[in-house]
């Protein structure tokens, strides 16, 4: 009876002993595992460059407009170490500009740094499927091969591509990116819903004060009194009212120049204009008068709107003062009871217009001569038009 006991009260110990190495015996397991899937299957990599900002992110600032509130990253700049590697205490705020009103940040005082996005790769998957156009890949460096790139796959083997205004040509022909990496690239020229809070001082494009970039004058077009980011109309249904977006000399508003926020201020002003343009807003309305928005492109402008009265969207072109229809079609929503997005793009040698849903589009062409003759002294245009009672929201200009 008191061996019995004796082994009884043994028992527990020998069941922690038991548990102790169940618990090496699945870390060993885990570690193993975890071994074979970084190896052969999958593997994290962090982006160490701003190069695919704002897709991926390499080490930058998480920043927000002094004057607007508008968010925006930046990269930290060079501080004399590796790019793969982390500044482990703050750093100099570096000077930077907002994408949207254009005020150039303050700079003096130390922030800390955000890391690099990072993502998972799957090392063995192009051994069961094909590169695709358009893909984000991770390769070695083939002069270094312990140095890792992340681009983005724009050319398959033996393909000849060209870059010609931005846009990608394949063996001659233009190479249209899918909507949801197109959506990924658009650049933020100016977002009304963001307005400086003391546009009276000098520190806008190019040292001036702030003025609302969309120029009202000589129409009926007014900035609503309740809310500023919005614009009405009150008009009859048959006398069509503009307004454009002003990047005159006189204006401090942002241009078309291909910039980005993540890169120095210092280089806008040198870059070449970017000719794809895309205008969004939401619009309410009846069912009288009409609503668009006029993009240009090489000096021709394109008309893209819809007609509340006789429910089509139609796209034109006006050359030399000549208006010829290109494309239209019916639309099932006229009366804008709330609010409904309104967008119009040039995007890719495509015109393309969407409103509620809906689609209507036009082929420029594929060839880099398609869409028309490039000077050197383009001016992009950007207005918005319409007739009626209307009311337009969230207007946002992007490039």
């Amino acid at each position: 009876m008191i061996e019995t006991e004796h082994q009884y009260e043994m028992q527990p110990g020998r069941d922690r002993a038991a548990e102790v190495a169940n618990t090496f015996e699945w870390l060993i397991i885990a570690f193993l595992l975890a071994f074979v899937v970084r190896a052969f299957i999958i593997e994290p990599f962090r982006i160490p460059t701003g190069s695919m900002a704002h897709t991926l992110m390499g080490i930058h600032f998480r920043l927000r407009c002094v004057q607007c509130g508008y968010r925006y990253e930046h990269g930290i700049g060079n501080y004399n170490v590796p790019q793969d590697m982390i500044p482990s205490n703050d750093v100099d705020v570096v000077s930077s500009r907002c994408p949207s009103c254009g005020c150039y940040q303050p700079t003096g005082g130390k922030m800390p740094i955000s890391n690099g996005d990072r993502i998972l790769v799957l090392k063995s998957l192009y051994q069961f499927v094909e590169p695709k156009r358009w893909d984000v890949i991770v390769f070695k460096n083939p002069l270094d091969p312990s140095v890792n790139y992340i681009k983005r796959l724009v050319a398959l083997p033996g393909e000849e591509i060209e870059i010609v205004d931005g846009d990608i040509y394949i063996d001659g022909r233009i190479a249209r990116k899918p909507p949801m990496v197109q959506d990924a690239l658009w650049m933020p020229v100016y977002d009304n819903d963001y307005r400086p809070v003391k546009p009276q001082e000098e520190s806008f494009n190019p040292s001036k004060r702030w003025h609302n970039p969309f120029n009202l004058n000589g129409s009926q077009w007014e900035i609503d009194r309740d809310d500023p980011t919005n614009f009405i109309l009150d008009c009859e249904a048959g006398r069509e009212q503009t307004f454009f977006y002003d990047t005159s000399r006189e204006s401090s508003a942002n241009n078309f120049r291909a910039d980005y926020a993540y890169n120095s201020v210092m280089e806008f002003k040198h870059l070449p204009v970017c000719s794809d343009i895309m205008v969004r807003f939401y619009a309410q309305a009846g069912n009288r008068g009409h609503i668009g928005i006029v993009l240009s492109k090489y000096e021709i402008l394109y008309r893209a709107w819809v007609d509340l009265e006789k429910g089509k969207m139609i796209i034109a072109r006006v050359f030399e003062g000549t208006e010829s229809e290109l494309a239209s079609m019916p639309v099932s929503k006229t009366l804008i009871n709330g609010p409904v997005l309104l967008k119009f793009s040039n995007v890719d040698h495509q015109l393309i217009l969407e409103f509620a849903g809906e689609k209507l589009k036009y082929d420029l062409g594929l060839f880099p001569d398609s869409a028309g003759e490039r000077t050197s002294n383009d001016q992009m245009q950007v207005k918005i038009f319409g007739s009626g009672k209307l009311n337009i929201s969230h207007v946002a200009v992007f490039r």
